[in-house]
């Protein structure tokens, strides 16, 4: 589930911030696929995605944990939001 919408936010970070922000969080080196970078924040009951594109976030939203728990499974998830 992903929105462009910038009245929502994940953790105080919204479409149209910089990367930096994402610093902040912790979110670790991402992942390429495609033209976009994807960073993923794990929480305890879901995981937060953020979608980037030149250093500003694009896109938010969450995945399922279960689906995104190993390096290789969050990679098959995010290939399906090309």
């Amino acid at each position: 589930m992903l929105t462009a919408d910038r009245r929502y936010s994940l953790r105080g970070v919204h479409p149209d911030a910089r990367a930096t922000a994402l610093r902040r969080l912790g979110t670790g080196s991402g992942y390429r696929v495609g033209r976009n970078f994807w960073h993923l924040l794990r929480g305890p009951a879901s995981t937060g995605v953020f979608k980037l594109q030149h250093g500003i976030v694009e896109e938010v939203g969450i995945a399922n944990r279960r689906l995104t728990a190993t390096r290789k499974l969050a990679r098959r998830v995010l290939t399906t939001f090309r």
